[in-house]
């Protein structure tokens, strides 16, 4: 009964935002596109710890200056009183008319954190201070938060839980300042989806099917001088011994020899064939085989039931491959 008396006397606000308030907040909530804009009829503004005390103390000091009819008693009352109503409107004013412009974030394996991006601005000219975005299921953020003048960049952490496209939870959107008496807050749900990778196997607990070249070929192959592959024209710079002479008659101006490289090892993953336990436990093995192989200078396809991605190499293929792995089986 003590803990709960402390807890009533020291966070007056907390038990009734989690109650029927927050209910009824957030039915009125929908997913909203971005830019999204405050609108003046969702901020909501309830006193801090720091702003319940000041209360109390003005009302002590009421009742003391009404018990003695001390007038200079009376007048320093109202004045903080006047202060404390007047910051209570610049409060709420700080989030009206902020805007959140953009998410984003990078793909991530389950298991890891995603860095969200985000991005506020403001059309005014006076910059928005202590501004602090964060899930509404954590607890809110430490510090005095940013200013918006005219814009700022965020940051937060979110853990996917599971593949594919991920929805965002809930924001709340606050600002304590510029006194901290008072907190004023929004809610907003972004339509917004992270993608997650599979999550990734152990390493090294299966080695990927890769077919190799014999030592004989790998040793006598050289990375683009093994097959003709075509003219093109001459650009400043070339080798004067790749200039191929006898079409210079024909085509009056210069081409130069171009020459592909030599057969390199080459691997096709295919989902049919992976060991696993269960479809996720398959998909987390062919993930790490990407990660692997996009290490290597080894070209590799990916078969996943009816689709198939061809033999590539580089970034761009190894986000393709773990992008068609994340959204194996989903619906769009």
């Amino acid at each position: 009964m003590r803990g709960l008396f402390r807890r009533r006397l020291t966070k007056p606000a907390a038990g009734i935002r989690r109650g029927w308030i927050d209910r009824w907040i957030l039915r009125r909530i929908t997913p909203s596109t971005l830019p999204w804009t405050v609108n003046r009829r969702r901020v909501y503004i309830l006193p801090t710890r720091f702003g319940v005390g000041f209360g109390l103390l003005c009302l002590v000091m009421l009742l003391g200056a009404m018990n003695y009819a001390n007038s200079m008693g009376f007048a320093l009352t109202f004045l903080l009183a006047a202060i404390g109503l007047v910051s209570m409107h610049h409060t709420h004013a700080q989030l009206v008319g902020l805007r959140l412009v953009e998410i984003a974030a990078d793909p991530v394996h389950v298991g890891a954190d995603a860095a969200l991006r985000l991005r506020v601005d403001q059309p005014g000219k006076v910059g928005r201070l202590g501004i602090q975005i964060h899930f509404a299921d954590t607890p809110r953020a430490d510090g005095p938060g940013v200013t918006v003048a005219p814009s700022a960049q965020l940051r937060l952490s979110f853990a996917p839980g599971q593949r594919g496209w991920n929805a965002l939870p809930l924001l709340t959107v606050a600002s304590a300042a510029p006194t901290g008496l008072f907190r004023a807050w929004t809610f907003v749900l972004p339509d917004t989806r992270v993608l997650a990778y599979p999550r990734l196997a152990r390493a090294g607990q299966s080695p990927p099917p890769t077919r190799a070249l014999e030592q004989g070929d790998a040793r006598h192959r050289q990375p683009g001088l093994s097959q003709f592959a075509g003219l093109r024209n001459y650009v400043r710079g070339d080798s004067l011994q790749r200039i191929h002479w006898k079409s210079l008659p024909k085509t009056r101006t210069p081409m130069v020899k171009q020459f592909e490289d030599g057969e390199q090892p080459e691997c096709w993953l295919d989902l049919a064939l992976t060991p696993g336990a269960d479809l996720d436990a398959r998909l987390s093995q062919l993930a790490r085989w990407v990660v692997d192989l996009a290490e290597t200078p080894v070209a590799f396809g990916l078969r996943l039931g009816g689709d198939q991605i061809d033999l590539d190499r580089g970034p761009a293929h190894r986000h393709r491959c773990l992008s068609a792995l994340a959204q194996f089986g989903q619906r769009a």
